[in-house]
């Protein structure tokens, strides 16, 4: 029987439309396991695990898609024997990271390898689509994962076969209650902003592509930044991020009133905390630049755009593009300048990331294909891994080969006014980027 797509997934669907193919990635993650690695053992508790996570056996149905159902098969685990399995996890992860796992019509979301060696090591590779996972669901998905090959039957974590389905058909019902007043919020707050123009197109030359550049920040420095100008300016390093990017972004491109997208949490009810599911919303964080302002006033009005994205998510990004201009046209018009932020808290360590090699000083660039909009813009990402080992600032850019670079300079640009910013909170804004 077929059930909604939530509007998080609508959103997702809506960007890859808008930014075309590559932007998205499979949540990959492994399960270390004990000395042996049974075959059975994993398979069965892998088919336990996905018989209860139904997001995992989830299909679109419909083109373009309106629907999902879930199949009744469950996944294979496949045997990867290996001399080396350091080597080999790292490289499946790689592979498994930004393929397509199966056609979106089939009701099978996820891959799981079972890499051994010598002396019996074993571990659990795992790739979940981003379609219906979110990095919380990796999360539940490696202890969950973890509990049935250890006791090899099932657990009280798991969620019951139908909650997938059931919180779905719940968050369509809470959308359209909440429609008219979310849209009115918006329409309100975005007046007077205006497309983000990107400089990286102006005089571009070569093919678009997209590339991710990964830069380590050894020890603690970089963390005891953040909180203690936090604490300065008395808002959540979210917050604090938000502000210097914004600055950033004026610094760079010289306007005063624009947005910088965010991913926004949607898991509010204990009822979710162990279901497998992709609860993330895009949101816009509306920023005004007022040049003789200090950086405490400004980083509270980010604060406060931050508080409205999380409170007004219940729609998905094309039902808001469509019933609000202003946010259609930051997203939609031609050569616009499309900007995300992440801020998380974690290892220092990401997907697809690891470290850049002897000089941890020295930023990773890779290039991943080819960036293929569905109109002429940019799209950058910036995310901060902040963990007193090592922070972790990765920024992915698609656009022109000529302005690849530009991604890297703003990530760069934060970072010095992370450092500098501390004891200067009530000094104008504009001194703090001279």
């Amino acid at each position: 029987m077929s059930f909604p797509l939530l509007a998080e997934q609508y959103s997702m669907l809506y960007a890859q439309k808008l930014l075309g193919p590559g932007v998205a990635h499979n949540m990959t993650f492994t399960v270390p396991l004990p000395p042996g690695g049974e075959e059975a053992r994993v398979a069965g508790a892998v088919a336990v695990f996905c018989e209860h996570q139904a997001a995992l056996r989830a299909a679109l149905r419909g083109g373009p898609p309106t629907a999902q159902w879930t199949g009744s098969d469950l996944p294979r685990t496949v045997v990867v024997e290996s001399t080396d399995v350091e080597r080999t996890v790292r490289e499946r992860l790689r592979a498994l990271h930004l393929a397509e796992l199966h056609p979106a019509g089939v009701p099978m979301r996820a891959a799981f390898e079972l890499v051994r060696g010598p002396g019996g090591r074993a571990v659990l590779v795992v790739a979940m689509d981003h379609l219906v996972s979110d990095a919380r669901s990796s999360v539940v998905a490696a202890r969950q994962l973890a509990a049935l090959v250890e006791s090899g039957r099932y657990g009280p974590g798991l969620p019951a076969p139908g909650d997938y389905a059931d919180w779905c058909r719940r968050r369509a019902a809470d959308g359209e209650r909440s429609a008219a007043r979310e849209t009115a919020a918006w329409r309100s707050a975005l007046e007077g902003v205006s497309p983000l123009r990107d400089p990286a197109l102006d005089g571009a030359v070569g093919p678009a592509v997209l590339s991710q550049r990964d830069r380590v920040h050894d020890g603690a420095d970089l963390d005891r930044s953040v909180r203690r100008l936090s604490a300065e300016l008395g808002v959540p390093e979210f917050a604090t991020v938000s502000a210097l990017l914004s600055l950033v972004l004026w610094q760079r491109t010289g306007q005063r009133d624009f947005v910088v997208q965010t991913p926004v949490s949607t898991r509010r009810r204990q009822q979710v905390d162990e279901v497998v599911g992709y609860f993330i919303n895009e949101r816009p964080l509306v920023c005004h630049i007022e040049e003789d302002r200090g950086l405490v006033e400004h980083a509270q009005d980010m604060y406060h755009s931050s508080l409205r994205a999380v409170r007004h998510s219940r729609l998905s990004v094309p039902e808001l593009a469509g019933a609000v201009p202003a946010y259609r046209a930051v997203l939609e018009d031609d050569r616009v300048g499309y900007v995300q932020l992440h801020v998380s808290r974690g290892t220092g360590e990401l997907p697809g990331s690891g470290r850049p090699g002897p000089d941890a000083s020295v930023p990773r660039t890779t290039e991943l294909g080819a960036f293929l909009p569905g109109r002429p813009m940019t799209c950058t990402t910036v995310r901060f891994d902040f963990d007193p080992r090592q922070t972790l600032v990765r920024s992915f850019f698609g656009g022109p080969r000529s302005g690849a670079p530009s991604a890297g300079e703003i990530a760069d640009g934060v970072v010095a006014l992370l450092r500098r910013a501390a004891g200067a909170g009530h000094q104008p804004v504009a001194k703090l980027v001279e």
